[in-house]
């Protein structure tokens, strides 16, 4: 763990701002590539919070092309079989292969924790790459007309950064979004409960089989590790008046 460097008006060529999945994912395509990179992180430690996002084709594609795909891969179960079940009677009405020959090679969806992803990220960086306790709270041009060559960053603790490129990686509060003048998310009226839990087994259901059962409340099951242990969602919609 790096905490901020006590210097006022460091400078660095590229800042990230924010090391979750996918601030920590640019920093290590641009590593890959032999740039380097300072990713600014408001909490004191890797933030892995959340359980599991699931994770298709393109996302393993994505991870081989960073060199941590094989390293997921290794700690999740690939998902061979959809079982959709009927809400009522439980039984299986349709089964869908998630294994089948795509345009560009087989499927492959895997239930990846969220904090496996990230350690495996993290790891694979410099040491120091990543400043933690490090929050912005304010971004300036160095000219103040809003093309300036450099942005200067304001911390929490009161220490100022010039950076030539800031990428906004900072969550749906983002600071950079701010600063940009970037529309505030609107609130979708959706809402998903997730969670993990051991499933027993089931004559209808391996454990590298998903459940999903439709319609009325949707809801679904997940393999994400050898040892069974499976995401589970629950899923809400409604309209959201505002009142």
């Amino acid at each position: 763990m790096v905490n901020m460097v006590e210097q006022q008006d460091a400078g660095e060529d590229i800042v990230i701002a924010g090391a979750g999945v996918a601030g920590l994912a640019v920093a290590l395509g641009l590593h890959r590539k032999g740039v380097g990179c300072v990713v600014l992180e408001s909490s004191p430690v890797l933030r892995t919070s959340g359980f599991a996002i699931a994770a298709w084709t393109n996302a393993f594609r994505a991870l081989d092309a960073l060199g941590v795909g094989d390293t997921i891969r290794s700690k999740h179960l690939q998902i061979q079989l959809a079982c959709v079940m009927s809400p009522t009677t439980g039984d299986v009405a349709r089964e869908i292969d998630l294994r089948v020959q795509g345009k560009c090679g087989p499927n492959e969806a895997r239930c990846v924790q969220r904090n496996v992803l990230l350690h495996a990220l993290e790891e694979e960086l410099p040491p120091g790459t990543i400043r933690y306790s490090s929050k912005i709270v304010s971004i300036d041009d160095q000219d103040g007309d809003g093309d300036g060559d450099a942005k200067i960053l304001h911390l929490a603790d009161g220490s100022i950064l010039r950076a030539k490129v800031l990428i906004g990686c900072d969550g749906i509060n983002s600071v950079v979004a701010k600063w940009l003048g970037l529309a505030k998310p609107s609130d979708s009226g959706r809402r998903a409960t997730r969670g993990h839990a051991k499933y027993p087994d089931r004559p209808w259901l391996r454990a590298q089989d998903a459940a999903v059962q439709r319609p009325g409340l949707p809801r679904g099951l997940g393999p994400v590790q050898p040892h069974r242990r499976l995401l589970v969602l629950h899923m809400v919609s409604f309209s959201y008046s505002g009142r």
